[in-house]
């Protein structure tokens, strides 16, 4: 009776410690899936969603140093709507390392950034940025000229900078000789009020050869510049020309749609 106690106890034992193993090993396994997965990180949309992002990353780092040594993902965008993020918000984000090298896309549409929020967001790690968007933001004249004026934004592809109370002066620092954007696509200059004249300084510059898109909803054009388009011929790349909210009257209309440049171009004026 002894030697039958003893050998079940054993029995026991072994499956006990078995047991043990299996679940310690599947514990490893999902782990490891969890951690070579750097798609389970998302990007911030908001505010509370940009400190996820943060914490997601903070644990991210900590599980993969202890791991085998490598770095945490690092999300191309930061996208935060609406969230009355000011100039102060923005250095915060950025001393918690949001902003970091990889960024190569920043939204912060309807916000209270200022030419100070800019210039701080440019001084960040951040290397250059392949889309800006400010749209609906306090960046003026000043903002424009911090653009135009910054190398991580020279080969920039798409820039929204729509209602920013961008006058001529920006206009100029933005498409004049000194500006150091290369070449974006996609421009969106809407309630910007920039006039006649500012639409000439647009039409002259390096930038309207190779763009596909440009936004000038509500920029204050008159027939004066529905003129200047109907006789400009750079248009190369062009697919996209919102014209819409000016002041144009239905012969000025005429004259732009004749331009033998702008056949095949979606034009709006409503």
């Amino acid at each position: 009776m002894d030697m039958t106690i003893k050998l079940l106890l054993g029995t026991l034992a072994v499956l006990f410690m078995t047991l043990l193993i299996v679940r310690s090993s599947g514990h490893l396994s999902n782990s490891a899936v969890q951690v070579s997965d750097p798609d389970q990180v998302g990007l911030p949309t908001d505010v509370n969603q940009a400190n996820t992002l943060l914490h997601d990353q903070e644990n991210w780092k900590t599980t993969m140093d202890t791991a085998n040594n490598q770095a945490p993902p690092q999300a191309p965008l930061v996208q935060i709507t609406n969230q009355q993020l000011t100039d102060q918000d923005l250095e915060i984000y950025i001393q918690e390392g949001l902003f970091h090298p990889g960024i190569t896309e920043v939204e912060l549409p309807s916000n209270q950034i200022t030419a100070v929020g800019l210039r701080t967001l440019l001084d960040s790690p951040i290397e250059f940025l392949q889309v800006l968007s400010l749209y609906d933001n306090q960046i003026g004249d000043v903002g424009a000229q911090v653009i135009a004026n910054s190398e991580k934004l020279a080969g920039v592809m798409r820039l929204d900078v729509a209602y920013n109370a961008i006058s001529i002066e920006g206009i100029t620092a933005l498409f004049g000789q000194g500006s150091s954007l290369t070449g974006p696509v996609w421009i969106n200059l809407a309630g910007n009020r920039f006039g006649d004249e500012g639409l000439t300084i647009i039409l002259n510059s390096n930038s309207i050869s190779t763009l596909n898109g440009l936004v000038l909803r509500r920029t204050g054009l008159t027939d004066s510049s529905a003129i200047a388009l109907s006789q400009t011929s750079s248009w190369q790349n062009l697919q996209y020309l919102d014209l819409s909210g000016n002041l144009f009257t239905e012969s000025g209309r005429n004259m732009i749609m004749q331009n033998p440049s702008l056949h095949g171009v979606e034009v709006v004026f409503e």
